[in-house]
């Protein structure tokens, strides 16, 4: 093939390629946004066990550690009288990701909620929706983000951003004909700016910052009913990912002197106990009995009641995957949930193992043909004249990329704190990495070129966009197979947030690679003929015999054309 056509051809594919990633980073985006799993129709459990309180009050105190009680002597009163756990929170660790696990129960692969600004409301069930279907009344108050997120599943909510606003609107919720749970948000916790995130109490802006918290927190406390309400404290939006969170309880229900460690998980569950209402469908957590104060028959009631929900969950999980299993029967024996939910997460693990492998025997023809194709083509490419300059080039842009991607915050495993770092800023910077290591490759490659002899533009021009699209097929072929294990469609899971970044990068290179590729071909050439002007290559051999030879080839591709 003529190297003109060639060079024009490789140009298309590269641009079909990043068309090809645009696109499906497009629908990826969209269902994860609109994740929805199909089992959210199915049954869900009415009956709680008996209450332990009236009332119960979830404060959700943004930017609260757990140390911070030395500072807030409110917070301080409340650990004296009731029970204080240090939880694990899965990630993301953004405010509405970990408000939606604090109510739920349930990591975000299953209920959804990735980004740090939610869509709209939470369409998983919650504690919220779950005391409406036990015909309990709820109210909030708190920020628009956070009513966005739950105004949905409450009675009421009444959207407030100063701490005079918030403490006013929820000490009328509290009053005597006020709902059975209370949803307190305190936004004024917390601040971007890194001098109050310092949380140094040699800074005055910080301490200032606390003593408005304390403030707000003592004239919500001071008109508890401490005989029929609960008061659940939780702190959200840590420093950094892996962090633990604080929860402290107190009031009715609630068995004073309790410490421990716990997850966030369990925060939903505890609350559910305390106001005698279902554990949220899909919750992954449990009850914290050791800080309830129940015992004998009505303590066995509440496991009972949570490990039928989980029973309810795991049916549905297997009707939505196809499975005609059904879940083990829920045993008598309260001391046995653990072991009991981990056989429901086993024989669900299972089932979803089965119907992903006929499914993949379904699609290898298909899926296993393009990889090959793939795979092929790199081998066929790195074994032409210019193959060693196409691996070398390569083996650059990998190394530019990841230790670029790295320094501005990168990550692909689960560290990354879900899609933290997956923004439309990080888009960018992500972007102009993959862009600069690139033109780096390009760089080398039209020097490499050069020190070969290659003269012909046509052949440097091809040589530099077989560099390119093979570089761009052999970064996509890991998570194309990632993606053949886990799955495209998402019936029942979202995937890891650590495979979704990967994804993502692994689409945005591609696309930069592809809808790049004549800036690539521009860099290449030019440098290649920079090379040769500045460091010609040695003539070797007679230059009158050299130049007869140039000569004679001149004169027989002539030949050939006519």
């Amino acid at each position: 093939m003529r190297r003109g056509p060639t060079v024009f051809l490789l140009l298309i594919l590269l641009a079909a390629a990043a068309y090809g990633s645009y696109r499906a980073m497009d629908v990826a985006w969209t269902r994860v946004v609109e994740f929805a799993p199909s089992y959210l129709s199915a049954q869900k459990p009415t009956a709680g066990p008996s209450p332990l309180a009236a009332k119960v009050v979830l404060v959700v105190a943004d930017g609260l550690r757990p140390n911070d009680a030395a500072l807030l002597p409110a917070v301080d009163w409340l650990e004296q009288r009731g029970a204080v756990y240090a939880l694990s929170a899965p990630l993301p660790s953004y405010q509405v990701p970990v408000t939606a696990t604090l109510l739920t129960g349930a990591p975000a692969e299953l209920h959804g909620v990735l980004l740090p600004q939610s869509s709209g409301p939470l369409a998983y069930d919650s504690l919220l929706t779950a005391a409406r279907r036990a015909r309990l009344t709820s109210g909030g108050v708190g920020g628009q983000v956070l009513g966005k997120l739950v105004a949905s599943g409450l009675d009421q909510w009444q959207p407030a951003d100063t701490p005079d606003q918030v403490v006013t609107a929820a000490r009328g919720l509290m009053a005597a004909n006020g709902p059975n749970l209370t949803v307190v948000q305190l936004t004024h916790m917390y601040a971007n700016d890194q001098k109050v995130r310092s949380h140094s109490i040699s800074d005055p802006e910080y301490v200032k910052l606390m003593a408005e918290a304390d403030g707000a927190l003592v004239r919500l406390l001071d008109v508890i009913d401490w005989k029929t309400t609960a008061v659940v404290l939780v702190g959200t939006l840590p420093d950094q990912p892996g962090h633990p969170l604080p929860l402290v309880m107190a009031g009715a229900g609630v068995k004073p002197g309790v410490r421990g460690q716990a997850s966030l998980l369990d925060v939903a569950p505890t609350v559910s106990a305390l106001l005698g209402a279902p554990m949220p469908f899909g919750s992954q957590g449990k009850p914290l009995m050791g800080a309830l104060a129940v015992t004998g028959r009505p303590a066995d009631v509440v496991i009972q009641r949570a490990m039928e929900a989980r029973k309810a969950y795991a049916d549905a999980l297997l009707l939505s995957i196809g499975s005609a299993e059904k879940a083990a029967a829920v045993p008598e024996a309260a001391a046995e949930f653990d072991r009991y939910t981990a056989e429901l997460d086993q024989q669900v693990k299972s089932a979803r193992f089965a119907v992903w492998k006929q499914s993949l025997v379904d699609q290898l023809p298909y899926l296993g043909g393009a990889l090959l194709v793939l795979l092929l083509y790199v081998i066929v490419v790195w074994r032409q004249p210019f193959g060693g300059t196409a691996f070398l080039s390569t083996l650059l842009y990998g190394g530019v990329f990841h230790g670029t991607f790295v320094a501005v915050g990168g990550r692909y495993s689960a560290a990354l704190a879900g899609l933290e770092q997956f923004t439309w800023q990080a888009l960018l910077r992500y972007g102009l990495a993959a862009a600069g290591a690139m033109a780096l490759a390009s760089l080398l490659a039209g020097y490499l070129l050069s020190r070969k002899g290659f003269k012909k533009k046509r052949y440097l021009g091809g040589a530099t966009l077989h560099m390119a699209l093979s570089t761009a097929a052999l970064i996509a072929l890991p998570i194309v197979i990632a993606l053949a294990f886990v799955g495209w469609e998402f019936p029942v899971v979202l995937p890891s947030a650590g495979l979704l970044v990967w994804f993502f990068a692994t689409g945005l290179q591609v696309l930069v690679i592809g809808a790049l590729s004549p800036l690539w071909l521009m860099l290449a050439v030019n440098t290649a003929r920079a090379a040769n002007a500045l460091w010609p290559l040695p003539e070797s051999g007679d230059p009158e015999r050299n130049a007869d030879k140039e000569a004679r080839a001149r004169t027989l591709r002539r030949a050939v054309k006519r």
